[in-house]
Formats: structure tokens, C-alpha cells, sequence
């Protein structure tokens, strides 16, 4: 589901609520998820679980 996942990039000048991450990549992910397209996302796969059985997966390249 696009809406959740994929490298997320957040401009260098742009302010972060999530400024405690010292991993830039981890901080850009955690800015994408306060906003309403992940949300929407979030509740599509909800939508979906309750029809279906999805898999949710992780697959960061160092876990």
C-alpha cells in the first residue's frame, strides 16, 4: 500500500516534529505518518482486515 510504506523524504529546511531521531531516514518515516495520506492508508488496511487477512511486512534494509 503506497499510502504506508516506501523511503519518505523530508526537505533538509523543512522543521520536524520528530527532531530526536538522529537517523534522518527514521525521522522522515515518523514526519510521513502524522499526516493524512498515511492515515488514510491506515485506514484502508483496517477496511481491509476486516474482510481479508493481510500481511503487514517491514523490509528495511538494515533491520
Amino acid at each position: 500500500m503506497p499510502k504506508l510504506g516506501g523511503r519518505r523524504y523530508t526537505p533538509d529546511r523543512v522543521p520536524s516534529l520528530d527532531g530526536a531521531w538522529q537517523v534522518k531516514a527514521l525521522r522522515d518515516y515518523a514526519d510521513c505518518i502524522a499526516t493524512d495520506e498515511f492515515k488514510e492508508g491506515l485506514d484502508e488496511l483496517l477496511d481491509l482486515s476486516e474482510h481479508e487477512r493481510p500481511a503487514i511486512m517491514c523490509s528495511d534494509a538494515v533491520p
